[in-house]
């Protein structure tokens, strides 16, 4: 217990205000933005009343409909399009209640997931008191972790990417024991259940933990040279909590033969097929994806140069890691930022590489370039940033550096509040880039 005057009490008190201002801005959200948003809520919320009236587990998604706005317990003849495992939607039944309509249910849905979103993000700022040292790197911390984008928006609304978070909390969670020393049943039960989580709640989520996981290991290169007592069963825990998460994927490819849904009568009827592009102009989209997506409410400058500065000081704190250390004997958040920080530059290329195909394949323009894909690994990502700013060459650069790092990110938080800005919008279609893109015609 930190006493009165200790500076651990000054941090967990600034990390006390760090948690209220993420409740704050995403009650505001939750009360005051428009329902549905434009983040897949209805679909989302009509994926729980399909699963409350036909009780699958790997459901056909080819077959699945949205509900009807006002009786949700009846299915429209609209297609849905979401194509998540069923898992988190089989937890949000017993608040399901077909005799209201569904904004009725979705202010209920929005609570529960505010609520748990509090309980996630307060879980990853005290786990980071065990790995930063300094009151300014955890208060950096603190305020890139609540102040990423998209955390409030999915946060104040109904969706299944919260619980992807809590995937990668549990994960953070794991390795922070796992990088210490602490070898055995806790730190391989923790990250085998967020990835397992992970992959229960969404694809992107399960590769992006993934990665984390696996990176994570790679550099603990003392766990292999020493294999301590409890190795194979840590070992274990982790393969077989990715297992459970990839349970429904593999259970959808055996079922029906696919990963997800393909044919022309499936996606034309959404306008998403368009005709095939060179790889150049996919790239092209890609990266504009991640810029223009990447703020909470559509593009966003000051979320995008936020984007980068938090990117461009990970990567210092990779070098500077890499010249200093030649990777031996690393620190505990060394391990965990560079981990989450090659979990996020690979999830890009997977991103890229799968979506190209989907593409060619399928006619599908999709770019998984926006902040929630990469929302789960955000914590470990922030780490690296933070460590990158506050280990400068200099003393002067080193309170500089975190300080620049923390304007621009809260900058970008609080612009749509500040510009009265709280009805969602998309981010501009791939045909807004390329204007000669035509929609693919059925034979």
């Amino acid at each position: 217990m930190s006493r009165p005057g200790d500076p651990r009490a000054k941090v967990f008190a600034f990390l006390g205000l760090c948690l209220l201002l993420h409740m704050v801005t995403s009650g505001l959200v939750m009360t005051t933005a428009d329902y549905p948003t434009s983040n897949d809520e209805y679909e989302h919320l009509s994926y729980v009343f399909r699963v409350d009236r036909e009780h699958f587990i790997f459901p056909n998604h080819v077959e699945q409909h949205v509900v009807v706005p006002e009786t949700p317990g009846v299915a429209s003849p609209d297609r849905a399009r979401t194509t998540h495992p069923s898992f988190f939607y089989w937890l949000m039944t017993p608040f399901a209640d077909t005799e209201q309509s569904a904004a009725e249910n979705a202010t209920r849905f929005r609570i529960i997931n505010y609520l748990l979103s509090v309980c996630v993000v307060g879980l990853l700022l005290f786990a980071s008191t065990q790995l930063l040292k300094s009151q300014i790197a955890q208060v950096a911390f603190g305020l890139i972790v609540v102040a990423y984008p998209y955390l409030t928006i999915v946060s104040g609304t109904f969706n299944n990417d919260v619980m992807a978070l809590l995937g990668g909390a549990l994960a953070l969670l794991g390795a922070i024991r796992f990088t210490k020393g602490m070898i055995g049943t806790s730190p391989g039960v923790l990250m085998g259940a967020g990835l397992a989580i992970a992959g229960l709640s969404k694809l992107p989520a399960a590769i992006t933990v993934g990665f984390f996981i696996l990176f994570a290991h790679i550099l603990m290169r003392d766990f292999w040279i020493r294999r301590p007592a409890g190795w194979r069963l840590h070992i274990f825990t982790v393969l077989l909590g990715g297992l459970i998460g990839a349970t429904p994927y593999l259970a959808t490819i055996i079922l029906y033969g696919y990963l997800f849904p393909t044919g022309d009568p499936f996606f034309l009827q959404f306008g998403l097929m368009y005709e095939t592009v060179d790889v150049l102009s996919y790239l092209f989209h890609y990266v504009t994806a991640i810029g223009v997506t990447w703020g909470m409410y559509g593009p966003s400058i000051p979320s995008t140069l936020a984007e980068l500065a938090a990117l461009a000081f990970a990567t210092l704190a990779l070098f500077g890691t890499v010249r200093s250390t030649r990777m031996q004997n690393l620190e505990p958040v060394q391990v965990i930022g560079l981990a989450g920080l090659l979990a996020f530059f690979m999830t890009i290329v997977v991103n890229i590489g799968f979506g190209y195909y989907s593409h060619l394949v399928t006619g599908v323009l999709a770019a998984m370039g926006g902040a929630k894909y990469f929302m789960p690994i955000w914590p470990m990502v922030a780490l690296a940033a933070v460590y990158g700013a506050t280990n400068m060459a200099s003393r002067r650069a080193n309170q500089i550096a975190p300080l620049i790092l923390v304007g621009l990110i809260l900058t970008a938080h609080l612009h749509p509040f500040v510009a009265g800005v709280f009805t969602p919008q998309s981010a501009p279609a791939f045909s807004s880039y390329l204007p000669d893109l035509k929609l693919r015609k059925t034979p």
